[in-house]
């Protein structure tokens, strides 16, 4: 499922200021598996998840979504990797603060062009699944934190990744 060979990523702050982010990252992850990613601040947790991600590309090695290596792809299949085949749980949730809980949930279905009306079920399914069915024109600002963290559970899952 998720596979990387040598993945490394350098950020150049000035000419004095490279940091080695990840040095020569080996990973395989199979369907199914839980992995848990910890360390120390600092030690390149966000770094590797963000490239997993496919939110940023590594400086050097490969990275390989199923069969197919990301790590070469340009902004645009990159972009369409991610509303396909990946679902994001934000630390801070990114809800979009003028949508209700439904319209936050159909968020990644608008940016792949999907007719929001006919994936309308659907995405009150994914609301009901998580506790929210009764807050669905709710926006982010009357709902718990919690609650912003169900709406979240919710659009990561609407994709089917």
């Amino acid at each position: 499922m998720i596979r990387t060979l040598g993945l490394e990523k350098t950020y150049v702050l000035s000419a004095e200021n490279i940091v080695r982010a990840l040095r020569g990252v080996d990973l395989e992850i199979t369907q199914g598996s839980y992995v848990a990613i910890m360390g120390p601040s600092g030690s390149g947790k966000s770094t590797i998840l963000n490239l997993l991600g496919c939110l940023d590309r590594p400086s050097a090695g490969q990275y390989f979504l199923g069969d197919q290596d990301v790590s070469r792809m340009d902004d645009d299949a990159l972009s369409e990797v991610r509303g396909r085949r990946i679902g994001f749980i934000f630390q801070s949730y990114n809800l979009i603060a003028q949508l209700t809980v439904l319209e936050n949930i159909q968020v990644p279905l608008f940016y792949q062009g999907r007719n929001l009306a006919h994936t309308h079920e659907h995405c009150v399914e994914l609301a009901n699944l998580v506790g929210l069915g009764d807050r669905l024109d709710h926006r982010p600002n009357q709902l718990s934190g919690g609650q912003q963290q169900r709406v979240a559970i919710a659009r990561s899952l609407v994709n089917d990744p």
